[in-house]
């Protein structure tokens, strides 16, 4: 038989993979876009659904959100695979999360096993820094956006231009051998 001791410790792998400064989408990081999320609407508890890719409640669906769940399903499916699990031995994967008014989350999180157990792990806390609308951003707030995005390109293009472009191969070669 195989051992599910492992996964204890899955669901904050899980919390950890989702929070890390690997997923961040736009204008912060998974956990700015909760707390921004949950104060535009007036909330204090987030519920995610892992396996089913939903959010509770249902304003908080928003792309940035929901974009990264499908690597945590991997890795659920990768570490039930590793340790001689069937295939669907996870059946519940859930993060519960309340955000506090300084801005942090902490995340309580457990997934349940096929054979009725319930595996938790320590609760992940992590600190929001960035301030943004996250739901329904107004008018203004996405066109200065992308005007903001062409002007940063419009730089660059004029200092690779003016910069770089000044150093012909000849001289780079020469400066190279100095």
């Amino acid at each position: 038989m195989a051992k599910t001791k492992i996964l204890n410790g899955l669901s904050y792998s899980l919390a950890h993979l989702y929070f890390s400064t690997i997923n961040y989408y736009s204008k912060g990081y998974m956990s700015d876009w909760i707390v921004n999320s949950a104060f535009d609407i007036g909330i204090d508890n987030v519920q995610i659904d892992i396996l089913n890719k939903e959010i509770f409640p249902k304003e908080l669906m928003i792309r940035p959100l929901l974009i990264n769940l499908d690597d945590l399903k991997h890795i659920i499916d990768k570490t039930v695979k590793s340790n001689d699990l069937p295939a669907d031995f996870i059946k519940e994967a859930k993060f519960d999360i309340k955000v506090t008014k300084d801005r942090q989350i902490i995340c309580s999180n457990f997934t349940i096993g096929e054979n009725g157990r319930i595996y938790k792990s320590k609760d992940y806390i992590e600190q929001s820094y960035e301030r943004f609308p996250a739901i329904n951003p107004s008018t203004r707030q996405i066109i200065q956006e992308k005007a903001n995005s062409v002007i940063s390109r419009f730089r660059f293009f004029l200092w690779r231009r003016f910069k770089i472009g000044q150093l012909r191969y000849s001289k780079r070669i020469e400066n190279r051998m100095n």
